[in-house]
């Protein structure tokens, strides 16, 4: 589902702001997002979306050939054909893109997304070349990034103020219409918010279970085996050498039967 209120607040924010990235552990849906404003402003939007099994997304070469005709469309509305490659052809058209920004008051937003999914070394040598690829230090371009905020610190040939967006969980109120047509009980609704933990990819990956035709106490009681890592944070709160509350939850998580509190004073032993 479209979160049309993050995708204003967004761009409410980058009136002011040159930068920012959005934050936020995995599930979060932050690529969907960006995609998304891609998409809601298509006419003012350049974008580049990277991916780790995909090479050729990380080529410099590539990048700036992509950067280049997508501004040319938006400049031209058409496609354009090069005859062969001219590295210098993208500094032309961020002039361009500037001066037509400035003549009709105009903000234009780049996006970058992928970064986090990258190995340290790849992500740097990145970085350095996006510091190149993209117009930083004009009042008419924004930038929208996914990732972590440290990664922006590294930049060398051109420093960027870039501020946090930490993502938010699912409102109920979200939640409520991403399950509306399947019919189900706004408790039922809230618990499965609660089990995913506010967290769209998880809840996303539970509709699709419902879309196939599985019940929803069917998926609830499979969670623990079919889906273990929505539990990855509530295990991660406790302590290592508390090993009376890990042999409790260990219980809890693995064993389906219910349990009474005297049934599980022995797992405390």
């Amino acid at each position: 589902m479209t979160r049309d209120n993050v995708i204003s607040t967004l761009r409410d924010l980058l009136e002011a702001l040159q930068a920012l990235v959005l934050e936020g552990p995995e599930g979060m849906c932050k690529s969907t997002l960006l995609a998304q404003f891609a998409r809601a402003y298509y006419s003012t939007t350049v974008s580049v979306f990277l991916s780790a099994a995909n090479r050729l997304s990380l080529d410099p070469d590539l990048i700036r050939l992509d950067l280049t005709k997508q501004i040319h469309w938006i400049l031209n509305s058409d496609v354009l054909v090069i005859p062969r490659y001219d590295p210098t052809a993208l500094k032309l058209y961020h002039q361009e893109l500037h001066g037509h920004a400035r003549r009709h008051k105009l903000i234009y937003y780049f996006i970058v997304d992928g970064l986090e999914a990258l190995g340290d070394a790849p992500r740097q040598a990145l970085l350095q070349h996006l510091a190149e690829l993209l117009p930083f230090g004009s009042r008419q371009f924004r930038f929208l990034f996914s990732g972590d905020l440290s990664y922006f610190k590294t930049l060398q040939t051109a420093p960027l103020d870039v501020k946090s967006y930490p993502m938010t969980q699912f409102s109920i109120e979200e939640a409520h219409v991403m399950f509306n047509d399947q019919g189900l009980t706004i408790d039922s609704i809230k618990d499965i918010r609660s089990l995913c933990g506010g967290i769209p990819g998880r809840m996303a990956s539970i509709l699709r279970s419902l879309k196939a035709g599985v019940p929803l106490a069917e998926i609830v009681d499979n969670m623990p085996a079919t889906r273990p890592e929505f539990f990855d944070i509530e295990w991660k709160q406790v302590r290592e050498d508390d090993h009376q509350t890990r042999r409790l939850l260990a219980v809890l998580v693995h064993d389906a039967k219910p349990h009474t509190l005297s049934l599980l004073g022995p797992a405390k032993q």
